[in-house]
């Protein structure tokens, strides 16, 4: 493999140019010079394709090529994204529209752009970096030959100063093709469906279909061009390693690597700051001087107190403080290099699960299944524990944000607010995606979100192209270990990391961390040692009490449903709507052959009954994922580090889509998302019950659990629980008053129905409020239960046979008409806030009640406090409405909501936005 000096220069950190001196505190001289700067070359290009071994043999690198047939191509991009927008392809997203542009992973293609440097530059050390291209191929400058381009993770650099016209045109060609496997596509009835490939080289598997994703490799320069120009010394690999000494008495040890371009030896001065990012507080300056032989790489390091630290915590704990590490280096007298990095203060250790040896015991009983525990009987530590304090992991499974590899920094900031947002505290960012970017990490520790990060996998190591694998890992790591949202590493997803075809690879990545990164963790795999994949509910057609199992941690688990009907309509085809068509359904969904898609939606569906339209099915599909991934996280919590986390499969969508997500790939969160969210509440009320099928005859008890996330204890509780027929009937009542201790969940007692035989082929609602002293609402909890008219052999078997059409009797709640009030709007310079109350007036419970834009463009650009949600018989619920500046020019003067709901009439709201 080609390799050529700084290959990771420029992902090691953003470089933040500033044209005059930094405010460094002790700085003695006004530098009389600044040498370095960094020439952004993202934007718009041009693209065209050509036979594989064309492009070269016609010289399209030369400067002097005919490109006026090219298209323009936005960079960072790809080139469906080109040719999309050039309106060569339809929309790839949209039915099968995929299948017309699999050509495009059969042609080689040329990227292009011109570009002028000023004179001044002369002499300086410059080189041109691409911090990420797919997938492989070479770079020409003014037609010269710089080098080869070679795996998604591989950031290359190549020297340019005796290339470059100052004052003058330079040209810049790329020359990119997808990896050879890509080719490798298998097909059914003439449309592409997953065909699991081995891991060959560092690029995202997902790219290649998962059974969320489809096969869509990507061809194009899908992170920014750089030119970096500096003078003779450089300042690189910054690492901050921070200690906390006491409370709030840190010291961070800050190093990187003085590297001498030049010939001769050099003197240099390290100047650098320490300040506050997102806080107010005294700068903290440091200096280091020293000499470099000319050609050589020293590494540099100082030891600093920060006395009044101001701590990083993560989400729901307390404030995600981050500081800024601006360094500048001197040289002749002149600014030679400077960088800046982001950095919070924090400690972050993983502790040992109580009663873990009843685990490790069960464990050696139950073992076998790779995808739930492991193959090794123990397990790791499985409890954060930030600044002292352990947490549970509130969080998700995270994939690419987008198939075509979109990956703007407003959609960061979206999917990362809903997750801060839904008390989410950790994100799993998946082995089969990507190593995510600069502006993902950058939301997380804004966010206060950690991120647990895996490296690529799939089934087993044994063919990757080691090379290219360690230098994409290498790359990585020094490019994201300083963020204080790292939690650790693992190796990869779903595999066994102690094969013969991986075992050396994997204890090679170990010790790799050890050396670029030792105060992080690295877990060999997921799953291993203790933590579950939990897919008997979905996969295995299980009731979603299956999850009743405690595990040290669930790093996947979930539900299957479609995004809200105003999205799915977007990429479906009218005549593929109703009635549903199993191909399609699989096509953009579970991606596979096999056609069990449509029928494990039917199975989780129909307990509501056989739907008769679109709309119907798509509102019991959701309502299940919403019961089943509220349920876990109640039972999850309720056993608080016995189990240490629970992560849900999966937050977001690549493409649209039916699947697992909680929001999906428009950016609306489904129904799903909400319960999540109540669920993760820092202060909770959960009900635990056995089964939701019971018989005539049974005693029907539920657990009421106080799940209290905060640091402190809280006192004088009101617990309030009620079990009541679909027409209203109270049939049982428990109240109690109760205190939970801090960062704790506890039993607060139990509410049971002895189900009467007039009950059969019945339901039955059992909920749980909290609330304070005062009758303030904290949360609530609801869930119907079905009874049967014969008893139930096993109410949590798979045999979907035994739950079709159990809840029949929903379908018979009595319609309620929910009083709507505008309660006032409230803005500031960034956000305008809407607050709502609506009110349940009837004497019967007001089901699954959703508030929808009308204008179906604002589906991703309101934030609900909550939304489908109950209302129980004469209560209300207040919610409040955000809309972030960057929406307004959408809102016009008002806004209109839908509102409806499982037994709710629709009805309609305006909500006047300017006087």
């Amino acid at each position: 493999m080609h390799k050529l000096r700084h290959a990771v220069v420029m992902q090691l950190f953003s470089i933040t140019i500033l044209l005059n001196s930094l405010a460094l505190g002790n700085s003695e001289e006004n530098v009389a010079t600044i040498q370095c700067e960094t020439i952004d070359l993202s934007g718009e290009w041009r693209v065209s394709d050509f036979a594989p071994g064309e492009g070269v043999e016609k010289k399209v690198f030369s400067p002097d090529f005919d490109k006026r047939n090219f298209i323009p191509a936005q960079v960072p991009g790809t080139v469906r994204q080109a040719l999309f927008e050039a309106g060569k392809i339809p929309d790839p997203y949209f039915g099968f529209n995929n299948e017309e542009a699999l050509w495009v992973e059969e042609r080689e293609w040329w990227f292009c752009r011109d570009f002028k440097i000023d004179n001044s530059e002369k002499g300086k050390f410059i080189d041109i970096s691409f911090e990420g291209t797919v997938f492989k191929g070479e770079v020409w400058l003014n037609g010269k030959f710089l080098g080869e381009l070679e795996g998604m993770f591989n950031p290359r650099s190549f020297p340019v100063s005796d290339f470059l016209n100052f004052n003058g045109k330079n040209h810049l060609a790329v020359r990119l093709e997808a990896p050879e496997d890509a080719k490798n596509i298998e097909k059914w009835n003439g449309l592409t469906f997953d065909s699991r490939r081995e891991q060959l080289y560092s690029i995202a598997q997902c790219l290649f279909a998962w059974d969320w994703a489809p096969h869509m490799v990507p061809v194009g320069i899908w992170q920014p061009v750089k030119l970096r120009i500096t003078g003779p010394i450089r300042a690189e690999k910054p690492h901050i390693v921070t200690t906390l000494k006491s409370e709030n008495h840190a010291q961070i040890s800050i190093s990187a690597e003085i590297i001498n371009l030049s010939n001769q030896e050099k003197s240099f001065k390290l100047q650098g700051v320490i300040r506050g990012k997102n806080f107010s507080g005294e700068d903290i300056s440091f200096e280091k001087s020293g000499t470099i032989s000319a050609n050589e790489t020293v590494l540099v390091s100082q030891e600093i107190d920060i006395p009044n630290a101001k701590l990083w915590w993560p989400n729901g704990m307390g404030e995600p403080n981050l500081y800024l590490a601006e360094l500048k280096l001197l040289a002749d007298n002149s600014v030679s290099d400077q960088t800046t990095a982001q950095f919070g203060i924090r400690t972050l250790k993983m502790v040992a699960n109580d009663d873990i040896d009843s685990f490790i015991e069960e464990m050696g009983k139950a073992i076998g299944n790779v995808y739930r525990m492991g193959k090794v009987i123990g397990s790791y530590p499985w409890t954060f524990e930030i600044n002292g304090v352990r947490i549970f992991a509130k969080g998700a499974n995270w994939i690419p944000a987008d198939q075509m590899l979109r990956l703007g920094k407003d959609r960061y900031e979206h999917l990362l607010r809903l997750a801060r947002n839904a008390h989410f505290n950790v994100l799993r960012i998946w082995g089969g995606g990507l190593y995510e970017t600069d502006d993902f990490y950058d939301q997380c520790d804004e966010n206060g979100i950690l991120a647990w990060q895996e490296f690529l996998s799939n089934r087993n190591f044994s063919h990757i192209d080691r090379e290219n694998f360690w230098e994409g890992a290498e790359a990585t790591i020094l490019r994201i270990r300083n963020h204080p949202s790292l939690a650790f590493y693992c190796g990869g997803n779903e595999f066994d990391p102690d094969d013969a075809g991986s075992k050396a690879i994997v204890d090679s990545l170990e010790n790799l961390i050890k050396k670029l990164d030792p105060e992080r963790e690295f877990h060999r795999a997921s799953p291993y040692m203790g933590d579950d994949h939990h897919w008997g509910v979905w996969h295995g057609k299980e009731p979603y009490t299956s999850y009743r199992e405690v595990r040290p941690f669930r790093s996947e688990a979930g539900v299957n449903t479609f995004p809200v009907l105003e999205n799915y309509l977007k990429f479906t085809p009218k005549q593929l709507l109703w009635p549903l068509d199993k191909t399609y359904i699989e096509y953009h969904g579970e991606n596979q052959t096999r056609f069990q898609h449509l029928e494990k939606l039917e199975r989780y569906a129909d307990e509501f009954g056989k739907s008769e339209s679109i709309e119907e099915f798509i509102k019991k599909s959701q309502l299940y994922q919403g019961l089943a991934n509220g349920f876990n996280m109640e039972f999850c919590r309720a056993n608080k580090f016995k189990n240490s986390g629970l992560l849900y499969w999966q937050y977001n969508d690549s493409w649209p889509c039916i699947s697992w997500s909680l929001i999906d790939w428009y950016g609306t969160p489904k129904p799903g998302y909400y319960f999540v969210k109540r669920a993760s509440r820092p202060l909770h009320i959960g009900v635990d019950f056995e089964k939701y099928l019971w018989s005539v005859g049974e005693n029907f008890v539920a657990d009421l659990f106080v799940l209290n996330d905060w640091n402190h204890p809280v006192s004088n509780l009101q617990i309030k629980s009620k079990i009541f027929a679909v027409d209203g009937a109270l049939l049982a009542d428990f109240q109690k008053s109760f205190s939970v201790k801090a960062n704790a969940s506890e039993r607060a007692g139990q509410i049971s129905l002895q189900i009467p035989d007039f009950f059969a082929e019945r339901t039955f609602f059992v909920t749980a409020v909290l609330q304070q002293e005062d009758g303030t609402r904290i949360s609530e909890a609801i869930y119907p239960i079905a009874v049967s008219k014969t008893p139930v052999q096993d109410a949590n078997s798979a045999d979907e046979k035994v739950y079709h059409n159990i809840f029949a009797e929903m379908k018979k709640m009595p319609v309620v008409k929910i009083d709507l009030h505008e309660d006032g709007i409230f803005r500031n310079e960034t956000q305008t806030t809407i607050r709502l109350t609506t009110q349940n007036p009837s004497e019967h419970l007001a089901f699954f009640v959703s508030l929808i834009p009308e204008d179906d463009r604002l589906l991703s650009k309101l934030y609900f406090s909550d939304n489908y949600f109950s209302i129980l018989p004469g209560e209300n619920k207040s919610i409040e409405i955000t809309i972030f500046s960057k929406a307004n020019q959408l809102m016009g003067d008002r806004i209109s909501l839908k509102i409806s709901g499982w037994n709710v009439a629709d009805q309609k709201i305006a909500i006047k936005l300017k006087n």
